[in-house]
């Protein structure tokens, strides 16, 4: 089905009730048959120019999970806590139950509902960016 098709539907509701209520103003009121269908009228076309406007409504949502992010731990890890990723707060679990105390970047690996599953950069300063920072033996 169409995302028009559904806010259609969605509108037709308010259309009825509406029009029905014009109508009753029409037969109980006397209010002229002409003014009934030019106030229907705008009705409909105010509705169907906010379509554009509401058209994300009936599209359906991403993931919302910020997984490959960097963030920062916001209190310590233990291993559940909170952390800031992308200026938002998350409840956070490390991926191998470790500790990590607050003020700690870590990146995004995985999430398990609302909670993100987080580790330490391999790297100082790494990327977020889902792959692993392999420091050649040496370096």
């Amino acid at each position: 089905m169409s995302d028009l098709s559904k806010y259609v539907l969605w509108q037709l509701p308010g259309w009825i009730l509406v029009g029905a209520g014009l109508v009753w103003l029409h037969v109980f009121l006397g209010l002229p048959l002409v003014l009934v269908g030019v106030v229907f009228a705008l009705d409909l076309a105010k509705d169907l120019m906010l379509f554009p406007a509401m058209r994300t409504v009936f599209q359906p949502a991403g993931d919302p999970s910020p997984v490959g992010a960097d963030g920062e731990t916001v209190e310590a890890l233990r291993p559940l806590g909170y952390v800031r990723v992308n200026g938002e707060l998350w409840r956070a679990r490390h991926a191998r139950s470790a500790r990590l105390p607050a003020g700690r970047r870590v990146v995004v690996r995985a999430a398990s509902g609302l909670t993100l599953i987080v580790e330490e950069p391999r790297r100082p300063g790494g990327s977020g960016t889902g792959r692993w920072l392999e420091v050649p033996p040496g370096a």
